[in-house]
Parts: C-alpha cells; structure tokens; sequence
C-alpha cells in the first residue's frame, strides 16, 4: 500500500531511496551505488579538506543542520562485521562508493566517521579506515544515552552535536 515517505536521491538517475516516516526500513528505486551528497561535494571549484562521513540520510542530515563541514552518507548501512580479507579496488564491491569517490576523499586531510554506537558502526569505521587511509581518519565519541548523531540532534540538541564532531 501507500504510506508517507521521504525519498533520497542518489546521483542524477542512480536510485531513489524511500524510507517511511513511521519506522526505519527502506524501499528503493534503482541501485544506490554512491556516497549520499557526493554530488553536492564535486559541483565546488575546491574540494573540502574536512569531510564526515556517516551511517545513514536522516544521520547525514542531523549532522548538516548542526556543522558547517561536508557530510556524505554511506549507501546501504554497515556491514554485520569486520572483513579480515585483503582490500583490492578491483573486487571491491561492498565498498565500491568509496573507490567511486576517491577524488573527493583523496583531497580531504581529515575524514570524521560518524557511525552508529554498535557492532555493525564499529566494524563500517573499521571498513571506511582501511580504504581511506587510518592516518586522516577522526571517530567521535557519544555519549552514554546516544547511539547515533539524531539522538544526539533530538535529546540534546545542535550545539551539543556540534561539540562532538568538532571534539573528534
């Protein structure tokens, strides 16, 4: 049936994501294959130097309402666990929307990741780490009652966000 949803746009003809406003799940038009807002990032005559990165849209848009820097969302969520297998670009297609956004990331000096408070959060910082470089790569830290930055947004609001991105 119909419900109401939000739709998230990939590229020019890439996908249509469309999450329900009443619960988390997605349905899609198409096939997300590149970081949400990449777009945006590339239409600039100067790549940005700081860049997050985060879990999901409604994180990516909870983090935009809160910092002036960059935020990309990854297209399909966090893998379940860390993978222990040698990363080849070529065989890659997990993590493909990094390889496809190697000119946006190769120019940042620091990359934030903001991912969710769990297993799967910790193994997609992992995974994004290994590909981007550890060296460039900041985490936050939430605080105990957050699992996400719209749990921070909701509870405590923008300038408490802010704070931990800016604390990475």
């Amino acid at each position: 049936g119909e419900v109401q949803a939000i739709g998230f746009v990939y590229g020019k003809d890439e996908a249509v994501k469309w999450r329900p406003i009443a619960d988390k799940r997605f349905i899609q038009d198409g096939s997300a294959v590149t970081l949400w807002g990449v777009e945006q990032i590339r239409g600039r005559l100067e790549l940005p130097k700081e860049i997050i990165l985060c879990e999901g849209e409604i994180d990516c848009l909870s983090i935009a309402s809160a910092v002036d820097i960059d935020v990309m969302s990854v297209p399909n969520g966090a893998p379940s666990s860390i993978s222990h297998k040698k990363v080849d670009p070529k065989e890659d297609k997990k993590f493909g929307y990094l390889w496809l956004a190697k000119d946006v990331l190769s120019q940042a000096s620091k990359v934030i990741l903001v991912t969710d408070k769990d297993e799967a959060g910790e193994a997609l910082k992992e995974e994004i780490a290994r590909r981007v470089g550890r060296a460039k790569c900041y985490e936050v830290e939430y605080p105990e009652f957050a699992n996400d930055p719209n749990d921070i947004l909701r509870h405590s609001g923008p300038k408490v966000l802010a704070d931990i991105i800016n604390n990475a």
